[in-house]
């Protein structure tokens, strides 16, 4: 059993989606069995050609598609493959094109030592990579569709980046918003759509995400059904005694409105595709009163605080 989490791109791997790409092009439908079979048995690489691996990597890149155990050519692949298709091996463009849709679903720190020296940059890719791009010929920087393609990488990798950190922080709204609602459940508040308000879905300017109120739990002697905002952080880091976010400085504003009432959920671990992460830790914002910055001055003003915080002890209360 091939763990999908665990899978690393290759040569042969790349070889395999190749093959598997060309039976979906021949073949209207093929069952996903049929078509491991046929690649297992191909005789490329004296038969060791890793079929199972080729499809993990066509369903990463979402080239191939699976339905009721049929194999399928996604609309993708029938656009920016088939019409360059070689029925005998992957040719370079193809190679491009796979390497090029796989780095957009990742974040490789090497790419920050990108340089127009094959010789130095290679110096800081893994083996493996190197190995790929050398296959594909993407290290004759001379070549202007080669400079294209990285291009095209930072490119993706910036918006797959973008995406990825709105995603990470609806999550952690989603999270804040199914706790609250549990919270006040538990207080025996039976209609929690009047007390629990995703704010952020209705409009983003409002300097906070959740709305409640305070409840059992955090009426600290006031009254249980005083408006608290809430301000949700979220970083797929597991780590809690250094956990990072930025403060905005609306965000902040709201919040010196709100002193006593303003409070910040956060969210560590944080894993999309699972919808988990570990939390709340919730942080009162006048504890931060003393270490946010102040402006001095008309001529500059600070429009972003990056904070650095052990959540652990920052934290006021622990999830339920």
């Amino acid at each position: 059993m091939i763990n999908e989490e665990d899978f690393i791109i290759s040569n042969s791997n790349i070889l395999a989606l190749w093959q598997l790409i060309i039976l979906t092009k021949r073949h209207e439908t093929i069952s996903v069995g049929s078509a491991i079979d046929i690649v297992l048995n191909s005789g490329i690489m004296g038969g060791g050609l890793p079929a199972k691996q080729g499809l993990i990597l066509g369903k990463k890149c979402k080239l191939l598609s699976i339905n009721e155990s049929n194999l399928f050519s996604t609309s993708l692949c029938r656009n920016d493959i088939h019409p360059i298709c070689d029925d005998v091996e992957p040719n370079i463009e193809v190679i491009r094109i796979i390497i090029l849709k796989y780095m957009s679903l990742e974040n490789y720190d090497w790419l920050l030592f990108y340089n127009d020296d094959p010789i130095i940059f290679k110096t800081f890719i893994p083996k493996g990579w190197v190995e790929l791009f050398e296959n594909a010929g993407l290290f004759d920087f001379e070549d202007i569709d080669v400079c294209n393609w990285w291009s095209q990488i930072f490119s993706r990798f910036q918006k797959y980046k973008e995406g990825q950190k709105i995603e990470i922080g609806k999550l952690g709204e989603k999270l804040t918003f199914e706790y609250e609602k549990k919270r006040l459940l538990n207080d025996d508040y039976n209609n929690v759509d009047f007390y629990v308000k995703w704010a952020s879905l209705i409009n983003d300017k409002y300097g906070y995400d959740i709305l409640s109120i305070r409840g059992k739990l955090m009426s600290f002697g006031l009254s249980e059904k005083n408006t608290i905002r809430i301000e949700v952080k979220s970083s797929t880091l597991v780590s809690t005694s250094t956990f990072r976010f930025f403060i905005s400085k609306n965000e902040w504003l709201v919040a010196l409105e709100n002193i006593h009432n303003y409070y910040i959920y956060c969210w560590a671990g944080a894993n999309v595709d699972k919808q988990t992460a570990n939390g709340p830790y919730i942080i009162p914002i006048v504890s931060l009163l003393e270490h946010i910055p102040v402006d001095k001055s008309d001529f500059c003003q600070w429009s972003e605080c990056r904070v650095l915080l052990d959540i652990n002890k920052a934290s006021i209360i622990t999830a339920l």
